[in-house]
């Protein structure tokens, strides 16, 4: 380690000034410097952060006037060069507060966006406990009546029975009511197991259409069936299928006026088995059609025949079919009924 090289490591370590004022010029080169002093950058918190050197080609140059002037010197580099790495680390500190401010907006938009859901989600909660608690309490209290009916001395044979339909109509209201808002929970949290398989819809069709036929007639109502092809395969899901028709086809009997058709009609269109169930209905209004399939949709036709509605039945046939990668969409207008459409894959074989 040469001379130089020396007195530069004492003044760091020592944080103080070395200066040299007799250096051997010959033992370097002929150039070298005569006199050289060393000043130790310090900042206010006692960090070394560099050394300043002066130096001159004359022995004994370096008086006590030259060492205060250059102490001065010293001290602006010191104080620059402390400001220059605050300037860096406030940049860095800003940075870092500014990456973590970008988070906390994504984070709070993530948040806001969480509670504007959970806020849907208890609202459709509370809207579903008035719902069920509202459709349930009429018919539970027209259980109560019908027992209480039951109950007195000796009642005929006729009233029995006709007691007893009514017990049945209602408890059957009351299942409906139930089921539905459990599938449509199911088909929202995609609980429901779907088992899709090549599906002949014609007999499962027919086989619905025929056991609704004493509800239509109850109504005066002609429920007609017809079938392009003696078979024709769909990859579905059969329980689901079966589901599907049932509610489009109880909707048009119980949207439909006495002594009016019913055409359930199905073909093969491409790549798709079609299905369709045309009534006679009042039609849908252009208003009511943007609501139809919503959940719990509350249309302005009413059922002709004194029937109760949910209003979840098209929402959980939607769910259902756009699960098993179908469309269904309804054509109407107002006073010349309604066609509900359900296209799903054929098999192709």
């Amino acid at each position: 380690m040469t001379e130089t090289h020396r007195a530069a490591v004492q003044c760091v370590l020592t944080k103080k000034p070395v200066m040299i004022q007799n250096f051997d010029q010959t033992s370097i080169h002929r150039d070298a410097p005569g006199s050289l002093v060393y000043f130790p950058l310090i900042q206010v918190s006692g960090e070394i952060i560099g050394v300043f050197s002066a130096q001159s080609y004359l022995k004994h140059y370096f008086t006590e006037q030259h060492l205060n002037f250059l102490q001065t010197i010293v001290s602006f580099i010191t104080s620059a060069l402390s400001n220059a790495n605050a300037y860096q680390e406030v940049a860095r500190v800003s940075d870092e507060l500014r990456g973590a401010n970008d988070e906390l907006h994504i984070l709070n938009y993530d948040l806001e966006s969480r509670n504007v859901e959970l806020k849907a989600l208890i609202d459709e909660k509370s809207e579903i406990m008035g719902i069920v608690a509202h459709d349930l309490k009429n018919p539970i209290g027209a259980v109560g009546g019908l027992v209480d009916i039951l109950r007195t001395p000796e009642p005929d044979e006729t009233t029995k029975t006709t007691i007893l339909d009514q017990l049945s109509s209602v408890s059957n209201r009351m299942l409906e009511l139930v089921k539905n808002v459990l599938d449509s929970y199911r088909m929202d949290d995609n609980s429901l197991i779907i088992h899709t398989v090549a599906m002949d819809v014609v007999p499962i069709s027919e086989m619905v259409t025929d056991i609704f036929r004493d509800r239509a007639e109850a109504k005066n109502i002609t429920l007609h069936f017809e079938s392009a092809e003696r078979e024709m395969t769909a990859l579905a899901d059969e329980q689901m299928y079966n589901q599907i028709i049932e509610n489009i086809l109880s909707n048009a009997i119980k949207y439909s006026p006495l002594g009016k058709n019913i055409f359930v009609r199905i073909a093969l269109r491409d790549t798709v088995v079609r299905v369709e169930v045309q009534d006679e209905g009042p039609g849908i209004s252009s208003e009511d059609m943007q609501k139809l399939f919503g959940k719990f949709a509350r249309l302005s036709a009413r059922p002709t025949g004194g029937e109760h509605s949910t209003g979840l039945g098209l929402n959980i046939v939607k769910k259902m079919v756009a699960a098993m990668h179908g469309k269904v969409w309804c054509e109407s207008e107002l006073g010349k009924g309604a066609t509900f459409i359900v296209e799903l894959p054929h098999d192709g074989k």
